[in-house]
Formats: C-alpha cells, sequence, structure tokens
C-alpha cells in the first residue's frame, strides 16, 4: 500500500548564520498535515535576529551581543488555506549582553523565559505570550520585570515592573541624539 507520510529525520536548517534542528512527519494525504520539533542548534542572539527584517539587521550592525538564547517548539496540524496548525515556542536568554559600540554603552546580565502559543483555535483570538523573569543591567541600573500579550486580535497585556534607571542611558545605548540629553533616574515598580 502508498502512503504519503513524509518522515524527516533530525536534520539541520540554516537561516542566515543560525542553524536549527527539526524532525517531524507531514502527512500528505490528509490535509498536508504536519508535526514538526525544532530546535536550536547552538543557541545564541544570531538565532533571534537571523528572524529579524533586513532593514533591522542593518540597525544592529554596530552591535555586538553574546548570550545562550535557548527554543524548542512545535507545529502541529494542518496545512491549508484558512486553517492554522497549533504552534507552540519556548524560549529563554541567560547571561546575555549587548554593547553599541559606536557609543560605547552595554546592557548586561541579560536574561528571561518566554513562551508563545498560538491557543486552543490556533488564532490571533486564542494566541498567548508570556514573558517571565525578565532580567537587565542597562549601565548603572537595573530592570526586572514580566509580561503576557493575550488576544492578538484585541490585545489585551498584563505587566509587572520594577527598575531603576539612568535616562541617559537609553539615548546613549540606542544612539538617539535627543534621549542622550535626557538626564535623572527613574524609579519604577508596577
Amino acid at each position: 500500500k502508498a502512503t504519503k507520510l513524509v518522515k524527516l529525520p533530525q536534520g539541520r536548517i540554516k537561516l542566515e548564520q543560525a542553524l536549527f534542528n527539526i524532525t517531524g512527519t507531514a502527512d500528505l494525504l490528509h490535509d498536508h498535515t504536519i508535526d514538526l520539533q525544532f530546535s536550536g542548534d547552538h543557541p545564541d542572539f544570531k538565532q533571534l535576529f537571523a528572524f529579524a527584517p533586513a532593514n533591522i539587521g542593518k540597525q544592529l550592525e554596530h552591535f555586538h551581543y553574546d548570550g545562550v538564547l535557548g527554543f524548542k517548539g512545535s507545529i502541529k496540524g494542518p496545512i491549508k488555506k484558512g486553517v492554522q496548525p497549533h504552534i507552540e515556542l519556548r524560549f529563554s536568554c541567560t547571561n546575555g549582553w549587548l554593547h553599541n559600540t559606536q557609543t560605547n554603552k552595554k546592557l548586561d546580565s541579560l536574561a528571561f523565559n518566554g513562551y508563545y502559543t498560538n491557543g486552543d483555535s490556533n488564532s490571533l483570538k486564542t494566541s498567548l505570550l508570556r514573558m517571565k523573569n525578565m532580567y537587565a543591567r542597562p549601565g548603572q541600573g537595573l530592570f526586572k520585570g514580566s509580561f503576557s500579550i493575550h488576544d492578538f486580535a484585541d490585545p489585551k497585556v498584563r505587566m509587572q515592573i520594577s527598575s531603576d534607571l539612568e535616562l541617559g542611558f537609553f539615548g546613549s545605548f540606542l544612539g538617539i541624539k535627543d534621549l542622550e540629553r535626557i538626564t535623572g533616574r527613574i524609579n519604577l515598580k508596577m
């Protein structure tokens, strides 16, 4: 009996300079149903920026960065017009840092855990993005927080933030001249 089940053994996909592992199946007989799992091979920031549009990548050229970015996800369900498969993605960052080489400003100790799903209905309406245990040391400041976005069709945001930040750092770090002139500190708990 002929089968139209395609099995994808552990494979690798290269996107820009980032490598990804992928494995799974595709049932070409029944609604082109897929069951794919993917993860980072050598997780780092190159994988995150591999998904950035070309114009964003150009703006990030003067940033040096490092850190361990891990992710693991799955895509399951039919691939056909008007139907979305179910998507789940878990990701994290540890020991991250970003250095703007033009302004010599550094965001250090970057860390977070995240989760994304398109939910029970596999739609924008049931989508959820959650970021937890976010931590960073921008210059002499400190940032801690978490947030979630529910219902991407009509977004609802929940967040908790605790920060002590030097305002001028952000203008310098981002290279925005008008913001470099701002001085002072902001302590925020929300």
